[in-house]
């Protein structure tokens, strides 16, 4: 969830899913919206929240949150 966003030495998600034992991941959806790199963009946004098309505007274009849930299923599919 908010993990990765504050802390940038969490370990990449395609490196966590080799590991053994049940994992969990965790993306809220505004996350997911925002493709959030930084816990700075997300609080920038919040009088946006409810106004989608204002807040599509500040979508992060580099790989955030979104781009780690869509690296994730991709790989669930091999």
């Amino acid at each position: 969830d908010d993990v990765a966003c504050l802390d940038r030495n969490v370990a990449p998600v395609l490196n966590l899913i080799e590991r053994e034992g049940i994992r969990v991941f965790d993306f809220h959806p505004i996350h997911i919206y925002l493709n959030t790199e930084s816990m700075a963009r997300y609080e920038a946004t919040k009088s946006m929240h409810h106004h989608p098309e204002e807040l599509k505007k500040h979508r992060y274009e580099g790989f955030g949150a979104r781009s780690q849930l869509i690296q994730l299923l991709e790989a669930n599919q091999r």
